[in-house]
């Protein structure tokens, strides 16, 4: 069960909901979000603050329900299938993406694209290019290897110090690349 009481918080003054999560950034636009998408399952679902139904419909029709909402985004549905719901599905950002291209899991026009982001592939086409490949894995893999694209995502590195750093999660990873990358 929910440790937060939903009710509360969409009842709230907004400015209670931003002083709960202003630590997060960006906590007024995402204050109002919050309250709005709250009213709108309360009211699709005749009261029920609870988005649980999507445990028995199908993956597809609960990502696109909930890509419905306001400001919930591929990742962001990515994130809620895979950590709540227990579904395949693996979330990809900016610096997931960048990640695997320095794995070389993703491919890129030149070795130069891995310093540029403005060379990297549109986010939804590298998530549609990983999904391909990595959603055939078991829940506890996509768990980890969504650990790991995070924990390396919030290090600032160069390409040179990356492959250092690298060094031991490619071997740890390899088998995932030999695994769904290597056959396709």
């Amino acid at each position: 069960h929910d440790l937060i009481n939903w009710r509360a918080v969409m009842e709230s003054p907004v400015q209670d909901v931003v002083e709960c999560i202003k630590c997060r950034g960006m906590h007024f636009m995402l204050a109002a979000r919050i309250q709005r998408v709250l009213r709108r399952v309360q009211r699709e679902r005749n009261g029920v603050l609870s988005l649980e139904f999507l445990r028995n419909v199908p993956t597809d029709e609960a990502r696109g329900y909930l890509l419905s909402m306001e400001g919930y985004g591929v990742k962001t549905v990515s994130c809620i299938l895979l950590l709540a719901l227990y579904r395949a599905d693996f979330p990809v950002d900016v610096n997931v993406g960048r990640i695997m291209a320095r794995l070389g899991w993703v491919p890129l026009e030149t070795e130069e694209s891995l310093e540029e982001l403005s060379q990297y592939a549109p986010e939804p086409a590298v998530y549609t290019f990983l999904r391909e490949r990595l959603n055939s894995f078991g829940l506890q893999t996509l768990f980890e290897l969504h650990y790991h694209m995070i924990t390396l995502g919030k290090v600032r590195i160069t390409f040179t110090e990356s492959l250092r750093l690298f060094a031991h999660t490619r071997v740890t990873l390899s088998f995932l690349y030999l695994r769904c990358f290597a056959r396709k």
